[in-house]
């Protein structure tokens, strides 16, 4: 299980240093129009992506073996860490990108 844990912290931050240095990769501002694009802060929106995800990816290695420490269940630590983790991070992401974009609603 703990490959499990180091693959998807691996993937997460190689995405988050993706999202830095290609912007284009960050859902949804691809497909905005130019106009639209105008009005996002993309560099802030960019090293907010980059941060979250690099934080998300070492808080995962460190809750599993945080959890395993504690306790003898190495199965349980690694399903928490692999789904709440990124559960709660991909929440607090979407809301707080939402500052970036400037277009009005």
């Amino acid at each position: 299980m703990e490959i499990a844990i180091w693959i998807t912290s691996v993937i997460l931050f190689v995405l988050g240093l993706l999202v830095r240095k290609y912007p284009n990769l960050i859902a949804g501002y691809n497909t905005m129009t130019a106009e639209q694009k105008k009005k996002v802060d993309i560099k802030g929106l960019s090293s907010f992506m980059c941060r979250s995800l690099c934080v998300m990816a070492v808080l995962m290695v460190l809750s599993y073996y945080a959890m395993v420490m504690m306790s003898p269940g190495e199965k349980a630590a690694s399903i928490i860490s692999t789904t709440l983790i990124p559960i709660i991070g991909v929440i607090y992401v979407v809301v707080k990108a939402q500052r970036y974009d400037h277009n009005g609603k």
